[in-house]
């Protein structure tokens, strides 16, 4: 995890905890199911690639840690109208204030002068967040997995309660034990450890809120943890966030590791076979432990790792089930870098910085996605 992710985290556990003592969990939930329904997000993308367009999610971003003000002329209204109007199947929004000087009131207004389903882009790692997102209108939320990376070698977690609330973290509901996945895989994060299980529990609640999930990994070992996941919005980052290098193979070297993945990714069984549960304590019995998982960069979980992998018949970006999208992030500069992506069958783009420093950024939008 780099230098910044780490620190960006522990602004969001002190943010956690600050926002608490003005709204509660409990006043945050009641907001949140106060909302009126989520547009569909997922539906948008899938109806752009079906009549064979690029789904864009055109992000509307005023700066960030590395690059400073993008935007000097930011108005979130105008910047989504223009988006909607050039062309965007769907936005996404900058709600992180210390780092990329956004604002969920940013998302508010954005959605407000549109129709497009809308992304909460944040760093969410708790549930408080999850509800926060829907309370203030989103329809999907970010899901990071280099945010959940844990320590090589398991060590205790601190006790729900009184302990995670000293640690800025919401209380898991009565009855629920904590479990980590251990995962080890190849690419530049090898070796890594995720905490799947919470992973899973965002999303199962963000999805109970009626909103979708993105979830990003930038190399292969964190797309083995985010393939767990029962989302099909998979996204790839293609900035190494150690080097901050861009590449469009990073996208492309990762679609087969998705293509020849189960969906999703089943959790490894417990004791006697049974099926692993995702919330011990739920109904599906189990002793909350998991048997470490090796997973190796080819295999991906599947039964033969040396098996060959073929996109072709997979359903990357497809209608149907829960076939998977890939939505490729960073680096989209040019028309030719997105004739490459959908000449690999890749039809989603996540894009802001090319268009924020533009005077309209619908018209780039649009002439950059052209046929």
């Amino acid at each position: 995890m780099s230098d910044i992710l780490n620190k960006i985290l522990a602004t969001k556990r002190e943010e956690i905890t600050s926002a608490q003592t003005g709204v509660s969990l409990a006043e945050m939930i009641a907001h949140a199911k106060d909302q009126p329904p989520a547009r569909d997000f997922v539906g948008a993308i899938r109806a752009k690639i079906a009549a064979g367009q690029a789904a864009v999610i055109a992000e509307i971003k005023k700066a960030s840690p590395s690059k400073g003000v993008l935007r000097e002329n930011f108005n979130p209204a105008e910047i989504a109208a223009s988006y909607e109007q050039g062309g965007a199947a769907c936005l996404s929004v900058l709600t992180d204030v210390q780092y990329f000087q956004g604002s969920p009131d940013y998302l508010k207004q954005a959605r407000a002068a549109c129709s497009l389903p809308v992304l909460r882009k944040d760093f969410i790692i708790d549930p408080y967040q999850v509800y926060e997102a829907r309370a203030m209108g989103s329809d999907c939320i970010l899901l990071i997995v280099a945010a959940f990376a844990l320590p090589p070698s398991p060590q205790p977690l601190p006790p729900r309660g009184g302990g995670a609330k000293k640690a800025g973290l919401s209380p898991e509901p009565e009855g629920v034990k904590k479990q980590t996945l251990p995962l080890e895989g190849g690419g530049q994060g090898g070796g890594e450890i995720f905490d799947i299980p919470r992973m899973r529990e965002l999303e199962a609640l963000a999805q109970s809120l009626g909103m979708a999930v993105l979830v990003e990994s930038h190399n292969a070992a964190e797309l083995i943890a985010a393939l767990h996941l029962n989302t099909p919005l998979q996204g790839i980052n293609n900035r190494n966030l150690r080097t901050f290098e861009v590449s469009l193979e990073t996208t492309i070297g990762l679609l087969p590791q998705i293509a020849a993945s189960p969906s999703p990714h089943p959790l490894p069984p417990q004791g006697g076979g049974a099926k692993a549960p995702l919330f011990p304590g739920r109904g599906e019995g189990g002793d909350g432990s998991h048997t470490p998982l090796s997973l190796d960069r080819k295999g991906a979980g599947s039964d033969d790792a040396n098996a060959p992998l073929s996109l072709e018949g997979r359903g990357v970006g497809e209608e149907g089930g829960n076939q998977k999208i890939v939505v490729t992030e960073s680096g989209i500069l040019s028309p030719a870098d997105v004739a490459l992506m959908r000449a690999h069958d890749v039809h989603a783009f996540l894009v802001g910085e090319a268009f924020m420093r533009a005077g309209n950024p619908g018209k780039a939008l649009a002439s950059l996605f052209k046929s």
